[in-house]
């Protein structure tokens, strides 16, 4: 996917980020959050990232649970915790096997 923050700073309370979740039945059984905005503009790649306004290509992956079920829901979503802005394009999800 891609992704571009308007806003500097580092403030980890202040963060968008990738969640996976799998649930079962409603309720997640494992879920995975991943921080966005130290990956745009980090071309020194650090923890705390790198300049605003630089759309950048950024990769996750996840293990899916070996206990999974073909009932039981992947969802992957992003979860903004700030008024900052973040602009995200291409969102996809494969499955490898």
């Amino acid at each position: 996917m891609w992704c571009l923050r308007k806003y500097t700073g580092n403030d980890l309370g202040q963060t968008s980020n990738l969640t996976i979740s799998f649930e079962k039945d409603g309720v997640p059984f494992k879920w995975i959050n991943t921080r966005l905005d130290n990956k745009t503009g980090n071309t020194n790649y650090n923890l705390w990232g790198g300049a605003p306004n630089v759309w950048e290509q950024v990769y996750f992956w996840s293990k899916i649970p070996a206990d999974m079920q073909s009932n039981q829901v992947l969802k992957v979503y992003v979860w903004n915790g700030s008024s900052n802005q973040i602009f995200l394009d291409d969102l996809r999800v494969e499955l490898w096997e």
